[in-house]
């Protein structure tokens, strides 16, 4: 059903992919509350983060010469996706405020403030937020979209 050989390759790529993620998971769960640390600091570390994993991913894709389709990267449509998905930042925006605002309506609380991992304080916030969003929203796809769903369908035979 599988070719051997590639099977152990996913495998232990796999393996691998959980040594990065498992002590960021630990660390989230038991480590200082991202929450008190400001946006700076948290950008910037999850943007170094996630580049590291796209590109250990996109390592695995090159050293085992599969074409980078496999994974979902595409130049054929980007422009149109892109757009899509300003497009649609808008409308998604405004029915999490009216959903907020009904919940609040309903007797149920929310912060009143955000933490201040979150607050933009100058400039350079501003320009990093963009940056941040692109990579951490890119290596989301690439990892578990691309990478993560087609290794578990090859080594399962489903997802």
């Amino acid at each position: 059903m599988h070719d051997r050989p590639l099977h152990r390759v996913y495998q232990f790529e796999l393996f691998v992919l959980a040594l990065f993620l498992g002590p960021t998971i630990a660390l989230s769960v038991v480590g200082r509350p991202l929450e008190h640390l400001p946006f700076h600091v948290v950008a910037l570390s999850s943007i170094l983060q996630n580049t590291a994993f796209s590109g250990l991913i996109l390592y695995y894709v090159w050293r085992n010469r599969e074409p980078v389709r496999d994974v979902g990267l595409s130049t054929r449509s980007w422009p149109r996706e892109a757009m899509t998905g300003l497009l649609l930042f808008i409308p998604f925006a405004l029915a999490v405020s009216l959903i907020e605002s009904l919940l609040r309506l309903a007797g149920l609380s929310a912060p009143d403030e955000l933490p201040s991992s979150l607050q933009l304080a100058g400039n350079a916030d501003y320009l990093l937020a963009p940056l941040f969003l692109v990579v951490v929203a890119f290596a989301e796809e690439l990892i578990f979209r691309g990478y993560l769903i087609h290794r578990l369908h090859h080594l399962t035979g489903h997802t």
